[in-house]
């Protein structure tokens, strides 16, 4: 074949020819046809471009690679259709969380009892001589009534103790006070020891019958208490004791195994008489004692087991928990009284001196009479700076 004749004539070919060779399998660049230089005489007509771009097939064309299988032997597979992914079955549904609780109101703290006993309400018995039977004997006690007593309103209770061989009727009149009771309100109580000729108290180191027989006194005066209690108005937390001589003795003993019923105590020529002193609580006390005491001397008695009465205060301010050193909380002439303060529950201990005064109770407008009761004071009235003393000092 001639390679230098013109090529216009083949052009219109030159496509089909293309594809023919794409189809035949060898080698693709042997396939490619050589380029012909156009003659510099070729005349007007367009230049044609030999190069690359006229061995690109039309894409107006079917495609001649494709065999004769069929116009889509070609075609790639057609993806398989994946199968659904089955839903997972639905778990049990997640319990709701618990709304959160309120909060709970604040328990509120249980009220205390009132103080009132359980003979509130009721009509007082007719009289001042009531009686009970304690160890297989009849013990009495006078109770008295304050002027306008309330059946329906706790009223305090002072009880009242007489001293050996001194009868509690005459103590009355010597303590003044019933006129006290009436004018401040409350309930006033003489029980009678042990016997009525020799009347006495078993206090421990004092005195007579009573000691000697060993009575139940504290289990008396418990008794005593319950029949207020069942048949009178009574303020249970405003329950005092105070006595004289033996009977201050019998107060301290009471103040030390019946503290659970006394709020407070006050003594005048008296002290502890027992050993092993362990009140079930700190009980306020207030003592009366002259430092010319003949009978139960202001410095003691060792001999037969009284307790000087700075020593006796000391012993109760340890008890209650107070201060180690007492302060001067009243001066006036021929009296002095230190208090110990600071004390567990209030329970402050106060020991009033009285210089020259005997065997005597403060104030008394009938004191005892005998050369050895020595002589009386008038510049305290010891009862009515007891119901001070008491009431300030309700059981806690």
């Amino acid at each position: 074949m001639n390679r230098t004749r013109p090529l216009l004539p083949l052009l219109p070919l030159l496509p089909v020819a293309v594809l023919s060779l794409v189809a035949c399998d060898g080698p693709p660049d042997a396939l490619e046809p050589e380029p012909v230089a156009a003659p510099a005489d070729a005349g007007t007509g367009p230049a044609v471009d030999a190069g690359p771009a006229a061995s690109l097939p039309d894409a107006s064309l079917p495609d001649a690679s494709l065999d004769d299988k069929g116009p889509d032997a070609g075609s790639p597979e057609p993806e398989p259709t994946p199968e659904p992914v089955p839903e997972p079955e639905p778990g049990p549904s997640p319990e709701p969380e618990p709304e959160p609780s309120p909060e709970p109101e604040p328990t509120p703290e249980p009220e205390p009892p009132p103080p009132g006993s359980a003979g509130c309400g009721l009509t007082p018995p007719a009289g001042e001589d009531w009686s009970v039977d304690h160890d297989g004997k009849e013990r009495a006690f006078r109770v008295e009534l304050p002027n306008g007593y309330d059946p329906n309103a706790p009223t305090p209770v002072v009880v009242s103790l007489h001293g050996h061989l001194v009868s509690n009727n005459i103590h009355r009149l010597m303590t003044g006070f019933t006129p006290v009771a009436h004018q401040e309100g409350f309930v006033i109580v003489y029980p009678a020891g042990t016997t009525s000729l020799a009347p006495s108290w078993n206090a421990g180191a004092c005195c007579g019958v009573g000691q000697l027989n060993d009575e139940d006194d504290v289990g008396f005066i418990d008794k005593m208490l319950d029949d207020l209690e069942a048949k009178l108005c009574v303020d249970k937390k405003r329950i005092f004791v105070n006595g004289l001589s033996n009977g201050g003795f019998m107060s301290y003993r009471l103040a030390c195994e019946s503290a659970d019923r006394f709020a407070a105590m006050s003594a005048v020529a008296g002290v502890t008489g027992i050993l092993g002193c362990n009140p079930s609580r700190p009980i306020p006390v207030l003592h009366f004692h002259g430092d010319d005491d003949q009978i139960v001397p202001y410095e003691g008695n060792f001999a037969i087991s009284y307790l000087s009465a700075p020593t006796n205060a000391s012993n109760w301010a340890l008890r209650n928990g107070c201060g180690l050193t007492p302060s001067v909380t009243f001066a006036e002439d021929d009296v002095v009284c230190e208090t110990y303060s600071g004390c567990d529950e209030g329970a402050d201990v106060t020991l009033c001196t009285i210089a020259g005064m005997g065997h005597q109770w403060p104030g008394s407008i009938i004191p005892l009479v005998g050369e050895n009761f020595g002589e009386n004071t008038d510049t305290i009235s010891a009862t009515a700076m007891m119901w001070d003393f008491f009431a300030a000092h309700p059981m806690p």
